[in-house]
């Protein structure tokens, strides 16, 4: 979808070849993880550069009458900036977001979201995303992103055996067990 931003740049730098885009980041992830009951289950996909997915927030995301609470809104825009990271063969962690929200999000109607990276400057990553009901856009978001790979400990006690298997592969670069 071709299309001009109020907040964006727009810039995508490609990704790597042979990168791999999973359907989520963590198990237990809020947005994407398939095993936490209460998430938005997320899923992403690679379309060229970026990543994309249509998805239907549902009626328990509602904040005002038939529209998504703001703060649901930022998460899921987090989370598919997230993919991107992973798309570029990246591990990092937020350092900031910023949503500009044009159109409410309304519950129980599919929306297009997609996800690309527009600047990399060392460690930090600069992302942006955009959603969209059919030709109106939804939201701009533009996140800044810190890779951290590296960084975490798969023998943290605190992590459970699960947790630490996902990390371990992080750093082995199988990016998913």
């Amino acid at each position: 979808m071709t299309q001009s931003f109020r907040y964006l740049t727009g810039n995508v730098v490609p990704v790597p070849a042979g990168s791999v885009v999973p359907p989520f980041q963590m198990p237990w992830c809020f947005g994407c993880g398939p095993d936490n009951e209460h998430g938005l289950h997320i899923e992403v996909r690679p379309d060229g550069d970026k990543v994309v997915t249509e998805y239907e927030f549902a009626r328990r995301f509602e904040g005002g009458p038939g529209i998504v609470h703001g703060g649901i809104v930022a998460a899921f825009y987090d989370d598919i900036m997230g993919s991107v990271l992973i798309a570029h063969q990246a591990v990092g962690v937020t350092a900031n977001l910023n949503v500009n929200y044009r159109r409410p999000h309304p519950v129980e109607v599919p929306i297009r979201a997609e996800a690309w990276l527009a600047e990399k400057a060392g460690r930090k990553l600069i992302v942006e995303a955009a959603g969209f009901l059919d030709d109106q856009v939804l939201a701009e978001a533009k996140g800044v992103f810190v890779i951290v790979e590296g960084r975490v400990d798969p023998d943290d006690p605190s992590l459970t055996e699960r947790q630490k298997a996902t990390i371990r592969a992080f750093s082995t670069g199988q990016v998913y067990p």
